[in-house]
């Protein structure tokens, strides 16, 4: 039969009159496909969710090449659909465009979470793990390197680090978080007086001189240009939602503070948090970032 007769056979064959083992096998293939990309989604993770766009765009071609080798009917006239109708085109650019929004969307929800430091305090030098979960959203950078799922390093008295050989006086990450907390009270500080805000206020947080130090160094020349800044400090059941940190063995004191900054263009009214500055010891963990809205 020549290839011209056998692909009028196969136009004139309804998909849906074909074999059932046919159908259904195409039918599992798209299902798995939309199951899968929508777990990607779930995912909070926009490399991930790239990766499900372009498998989900490119999926018609594997389901066509599925119905030209195939020597059951359903699957064979799917093949024909895919090219006879243009389907895989059609299928790819949407998948493309709807893939995009997706991202944008992403993109535009997240917030970011940058420069926690991990500041370890043992009373003797000490192997100690810490771990991170993030609830809503993805680490993008850690230094050192993560391994796994968090650092085990040896950690000193003094709050040195070693790790691989190199000494750290830190462990360091970055991230993306959906919102979704309470910023309801803040302090609403004029650009020009914020290196003496926090001079005064990260102490009463619980940060001692060097963490103060390394933190007003930073964010006094980083934080983006405003005339006013609404700053909102988080609360622990807030901030483990947005990233959870463990630590073996367990310290006798966490202390995390973690900044949500907004620039404005004028002062607003707001209502001051009140804080109780903590107390430290035994082993002490803690941790500084800021996240900008």
């Amino acid at each position: 039969m020549g290839e011209k007769a056998r692909s009028k056979e196969l136009r004139e064959v309804s998909f849906f009159g074909g074999e059932k083992k046919g159908r259904l096998a195409a039918v599992v293939v798209i299902t798995a496909l939309v199951f899968i990309f929508i777990l990607m989604v779930l995912q909070n993770n926009a490399l991930i969710l790239l990766v499900g766009i372009l498998l989900f765009a490119v999926s018609p071609f594997f389901l066509y090449l599925a119905g030209t080798f195939s020597n059951d009917d359903g699957l064979r006239v799917f093949g024909q659909l895919v090219r006879a109708k243009r389907l895989f085109w059609s299928w790819f650019i949407l998948s493309i465009i709807v893939g995009g929004i997706t991202l944008m969307f992403m993109g535009l929800l997240y917030l970011g979470v940058y420069k926690p430091n991990i500041y370890l305090y043992p009373e003797k030098t000490m192997t100690v793990k810490v771990s991170l979960e993030l609830p809503k959203g993805y680490l993008t950078v850690t230094d050192p390197k993560i391994s796994g799922s968090g650092w085990e390093v040896t950690a000193h008295p003094s709050g040195e680090l070693d790790l691989g050989g190199a000494t750290y006086p830190y462990l360091f990450y970055e991230a993306k978080t959906l919102p979704g907390f309470d910023l309801g009270r803040a302090w609403v500080v004029k650009d020009d007086e914020l290196g003496a805000w926090f001079d005064e206020m990260l102490p009463k947080m619980g940060l001692n001189a060097k963490e103060t130090k390394d933190f007003t160094e930073y964010w006094n020349t980083n934080l983006p240009k405003a005339d006013y800044y609404r700053i909102s400090l988080l609360s622990r059941e807030d901030l483990n939602e947005v990233v959870r940190l463990k630590v073996e063995p367990k310290p006798d004191t966490v202390i995390r503070v973690m900044l949500v900054v907004e620039g404005l263009d004028g002062p607003v009214d707001a209502v001051k948090p009140v804080i109780a500055t903590p107390e430290r010891n035994g082993f002490t963990v803690v941790e500084w970032g800021v996240i900008l809205k």
